[in-house]
């Protein structure tokens, strides 16, 4: 269960959420064949790494390996409201990221087309890569 509370950036609100990658029923999948995993932005992030690295975890726990030639989807879209921060508050943004200030460019945040390709060569170096990247 994660708590979230983001004063000044939603009023009066408190989110409550489990995380959960769980497929949405419309795609027909069968439990276990799937995980999608949603962040802001959908960009490659330490938290996105970290919790690609706690799915391996738990499936390995729950005695199901992950499958070695599983492919991994990395997916953005247009228009993205994480936009907005890019100039207001870019220190979030850093943050979220994990970059310094001078990198902050260098990510492509406002344009998927030049976003995704920064994304794939972050995930490379990393062991997420035996996966095939789509």
């Amino acid at each position: 269960m994660i708590k979230i509370q983001l004063p000044g950036v939603f009023r009066r609100q408190e989110w409550r959420a489990l995380s959960d990658a769980t497929a949405p029923p419309s795609l027909k999948l069968e439990p276990g064949e799937t995980a999608i995993i949603r962040n802001v932005g959908g960009r490659v992030n330490p938290a996105l790494l970290e919790t690609i690295a706690i799915l391996g975890t738990v499936s390995r726990a729950a005695g199901e390996a992950v499958d070695p030639d599983w492919n991994l989807v990395v997916l953005q879209h247009t228009d993205c409201g994480m936009n907005g921060c890019y100039h207001h508050p870019p220190k979030l943004l850093l943050k979220y990221m994990g970059v310094a200030d001078d990198k902050l460019d260098d990510l492509a945040n406002i344009d998927p087309y030049k976003a995704v390709p920064i994304d794939v060569a972050a995930l490379k170096p990393t062991r997420i890569c035996r996966a095939r990247l789509l």
